[in-house]
């Protein structure tokens, strides 16, 4: 009985995890998915505003140095005389790069190629000092002068972003570069040369760094070629200019998140279970900023990129696989589901409780409380049922009434607790030899009802006699003050007239008491 109530509590728990679960998840789970929604759309504005930022900063400082190049190239143009002033040019250009503390180099190089003025700003020592005439070079060969020489009035040479090279290798500490250019013109309208400065691209590129601390991933700048210029890890940073590192560029690393990135201006994106928030930058719209200024670009794109993986504080916000996004909402929801396993607890409990009682009342609603056989009331329609269901089949049914001998003898002379005591080994001997079919009734006091299915006159014969020898063989075996003895009355159905149930039991009745009057005065109740 115990184990049918523990096995009762663990389907009461089992069923109202479920509904409590189902409930729980209906009115939570989809709250938690606009959640997410908003949480990556704010994240993901967030982003986008910071790479506007980033995009304003960058056209910024290169709309500065244009202007600069420009100014340089006016005053150089009305100082210019034939033969050039160096000295007086190289001294107002010492002045400007020690207030702008920005550009590397200023130089004019001659229609030919040769430098003519040089004027170099060590960062390290803040002073600026104009190039003598035996330590200028001849930078015919280079690209940017090739570049910048063929250029019409009015247009801007702007190399790409690299490090500065000495001696054919990578200079040390590192020294971002970009390199403006444009030819400049004499009195009478002919080119004779181009002024380049060298901007140091460390103020831009911290600027840059400056705005991304902001992020909630990592916002990091590619060029056109999908190589880093700044990224979270350096070693991926500038690898376009070493042999060893040609392979480190976000293309060969992930060619879904390059393609998105690649194909379009602006936008957003899981790739790879990674938020990308990305926007390219078109350095052709500078031009737009800057009158009568027409840029020649060695490269015009570069792309500004957040991502946010699934390894660190939104990874959430990144997930596409349901499961995953389940698992994380439960996970979120911890106290919600121990408070669930706990109410589920106690419901399982508080219905198991109500369940025994329930069964309790049903129990002793149809038992006898003593002797645990059903009750008159109840029994009488179990037989019934019985009744007609052998008549339905045509199986034979009989009917032994059982009385109780020398129970008022037992109770006078020995006490109710013997009397009681007789009473539950009778019932207990009665449930021990018939079958799960037949039904047992204590009609009250000291008789007792036995309907057997399927049995005629005969078998129930047989069936009372092994009911007769357990009698004996606990009358023998066990110290008793008494004799366990009981009369009996046996009626065997008959379908073919129409007597109720009623008149069965009587006959069985009578019966029992023609036994009970022939055995009366040879019968031992009490033991001496």
């Amino acid at each position: 009985m115990k184990s049918n109530y523990i096995k009762r509590s663990i389907s009461f728990f089992l069923l109202a995890i479920v509904i409590y679960g189902l409930v729980f998840f209906y009115f939570n789970f989809p709250h938690y998915l606009q959640e997410l929604e908003f949480k990556r759309d704010e994240i993901t504005n967030n982003e986008k505003a910071l790479m506007h930022a980033e995009k304003t900063s960058i056209m910024v400082e290169f709309e500065d140095v244009i202007s600069d190049l420009l100014y340089l190239a006016d005053t150089f143009e009305v100082d210019y005389e034939n033969p050039i002033d160096r000295k007086k040019i190289a001294d107002k250009w010492c002045l400007f790069v020690l207030r702008k503390k920005v550009y590397d180099q200023v130089r004019f190089i001659e229609y030919t190629g040769k430098e003519n003025i040089r004027v170099n700003y060590d960062d390290n020592i803040h002073a600026a000092e104009k190039e003598s005439l035996s330590k200028l070079q001849d930078k015919g060969k280079k690209s940017y002068f090739k570049n910048s020489i063929i250029l019409n009035d009015g247009e801007v040479y702007v190399s790409r972003l690299d490090l500065n090279m000495e001696n054919g290798a990578v200079e040390l500490p590192l020294k971002p570069v970009i390199r403006f250019a444009l030819p400049v013109f004499n009195k009478e309208g002919s080119k004779i040369g181009i002024i380049v400065i060298n901007y140091k691209a460390n103020n831009l590129l911290a600027k840059f760094n400056y705005i991304a601390e902001k992020s909630s991933g990592r916002i990091e700048l590619l060029n056109q070629n999908s190589y880093y210029f700044l990224s979270n890890d350096s070693q991926k940073e500038w690898a376009f200019m070493y042999d060893d590192k040609l392979n480190l560029k976000v293309q060969d690393e992930n060619i879904e998140k390059w393609n998105e990135i690649s194909n379009n201006d602006f936008g957003n994106a899981i790739v790879n279970d990674e938020l990308v928030v990305y926007r390219t930058m078109d350095l052709n719209e500078l031009s737009k900023g800057l009158n009568d200024v027409e840029l020649v670009l060695e490269e015009d794109r570069w792309h500004i990129v957040s991502t946010i993986d699934s390894n660190g504080k939104y990874a959430d916000i990144v997930m596409t696989d349901k499961w995953d996004i389940f698992v994380n909402f439960l996970s979120h929801k911890k106290a919600s589901i121990i408070s669930i396993i706990i109410l589920s607890i106690l419901t399982a409990l508080s219905l198991t409780y109500i369940y025994i009682k329930r069964k309790e009342i049903i129990f002793y609603s149809q038992k006898d409380s003593l002797t645990k056989a059903y009750n008159r009331r109840v029994g009488y329609k179990n037989i019934d049922s019985l009744y007609k269901r052998a008549k339905s089949i045509g199986k034979p049914m009989s009917i032994c009434f059982i009385d109780i001998n020398g129970l008022k003898l037992i109770n006078d002379n020995l006490g109710h607790d013997y009397g009681d005591e007789i009473i539950v080994t009778i019932a207990k001997v009665l449930n021990e030899v018939i079958r799960d079919s037949d039904i047992l009734i204590r009609l009250g006091g000291d008789e007792f009802l036995l309907g057997l299915f399927n049995a005629d006159a005969n078998n129930s014969e047989l069936v009372w006699s092994r009911i007769y020898d357990r009698f004996k063989e606990i009358n023998e075996k066990e110290n008793r003050p008494y004799f366990i003895s009981a009369s009996h009355g046996i009626v065997e159905l008959d379908y073919s007239n129409k007597k109720e149930l009623d008149k069965y039991i009587s006959m069985a009745d009578e019966l029992m008491y023609e036994e009970k009057r022939k055995i009366k005065e040879n019968i031992k109740i009490l033991k001496d």
